[in-house]
């Protein structure tokens, strides 16, 4: 797979006078992977870049993260940027505020796997839960290495009843979530965002960022419409690849240029 920074130029000459539609995953994608997802933080370059794209009526962007809706709002506060919360469940920007349906079962299910794994995590110094109202995730990055298959075992004995009836589970970065069995994915918000942006493939270049196997959604539904850039992980679903948070904003930084220099 190649990288992005090494084909950088070819990539750009193939833009022309086209608008951006920036779509970006946050943790492991803009911010590198932490320890506690409220000690993550964007570089001060990167979010220099971002705000200049977001002033610019030729560019749009949108963040597409599992954190909150409120949460991933927070970290990246740009004007007339579109935002989608725990993995395509919430969406909200300039024309179109939605959240999936949460019915009082799902709300009862997850309460009831919360109270299930919160006796495991006792059991496991430095795992914590994270409730984010449509979703549940256990988080294991300080679990011990020698410890992490004991503690998938007892996350399945816990609630492993729960799943197929109401509840799906997922693995991510060194986490183990629990969703609504009709949740609906990174790709759904994807395809909302670009519907609203009224997306045109002829005057239109898409480019999506992301790091983790729930972009892979998101990716598949870009299939022949963006450019699609994996972080960190080789993945089938992307055509290119950026090392790190560092390499996204080198890109970027380039990509701000570009765009400075094609309306002079």
């Amino acid at each position: 797979m190649d990288n992005l920074l090494k084909e950088s130029d070819e990539v750009l000459s193939r833009i022309g006078l086209r608008r951006l539609i920036l779509f970006f995953d946050y943790d492991g994608t803009l911010a590198p992977i932490v320890s506690h997802p409220s000690e993550t933080n964007m570089s001060d370059g990167l979010r220099s870049i971002l705000q200049s794209f977001s002033s610019r009526k030729d560019t749009i962007m949108a963040f597409i993260s599992g954190r909150q809706l409120k949460d991933i709002m927070d970290l990246a506060p740009f004007d007339m940027a579109y935002y989608s919360g725990n993995h395509g469940m919430e969406i909200e920007g300039p024309g179109i505020k939605m959240n999936i349906e949460f019915t009082d079962e799902n709300q009862r299910l997850i309460s009831r796997a919360k109270k299930s794994l919160k006796d495991v995590c006792m059991r496991y110094p430095h795992a914590f839960l994270e409730d984010k109202v449509f979703s549940l995730v256990l988080h294991y990055r300080m679990v011990q290495k020698d410890k992490v298959a004991n503690l998938k075992r007892e996350f399945i004995g816990a609630v492993g009843h729960l799943i197929g009836g109401g509840l799906k589970a997922r693995q991510n970065k060194k986490t183990l979530e629990l969703v609504p069995e009709h949740n609906t994915g990174k790709g759904f918000a994807v395809s909302r965002i670009l519907e609203i942006a009224g997306y045109d493939p002829k005057k239109d270049q898409a480019f999506y960022f992301g790091d983790d196997k729930t972009d892979d959604d998101a990716f598949r539904s870009l299939d022949g419409q963006s450019i699609r850039v994996t972080v960190g992980r080789p993945t089938p679903h992307a055509d290119y690849i950026l090392k790190d948070p560092e390499e996204v904003e080198e890109f970027l930084k380039r990509l701000l240029l570009f765009s400075r220099q094609r309306r002079n």
